[in-house]
């Protein structure tokens, strides 16, 4: 079976997360995530998701730790998803519409609001036990 290892970024600013809606035309539009991507070979975690937010995001982070990991099956493969806490460097993040539509900063008790992915569902739940558990992000 095939693996497939896929990592995302939780960030925090003054208590609020980035969240990204998925733009049409992308498996799972319309639905909102933390933003990410897949590990490319020879790339690490931090080395993807520091990649993936400059990619997707045109701003910067640092990867800080792991933050919970989730496992899913689609047909004939697994996605191995790291969440990975990070912190936001100087630049606001900003729309690119080949990955994403729309960003917002919600809280986590708003997020369910949000037609959340569901592989991001179990990261949720954590955050909603762990309120704490986030590392501030520093602008």
């Amino acid at each position: 079976m095939l693996k497939i290892v896929v990592t995302c970024a939780v960030i925090k600013r003054n208590g609020f997360y980035l969240c990204a809606r998925r733009a049409q035309g992308k498996k799972l539009a319309g639905y909102w995530e933390f933003p990410g991507g897949k590990v490319e070979d020879g790339e690490s975690l931090f080395q993807c998701i520091e990649r993936e937010i400059l990619e997707e995001l045109h701003c910067r982070v640092l990867a800080r730790k792991i933050f919970d990991v989730s496992l899913s099956q689609q047909k004939q493969k697994v996605i191995e998803l790291h969440a990975i806490e990070c912190d936001l460097l100087n630049e606001e993040p900003k729309v690119n519409s080949i990955d994403h539509d729309l960003l917002c900063w919600t809280t986590p008790l708003n997020i369910y609001r949000l037609h959340l992915a569901p592989a991001d569902i179990p990261f949720l739940k954590k955050l909603q036990q762990n309120k704490n558990h986030i590392l501030e992000s520093v602008l």
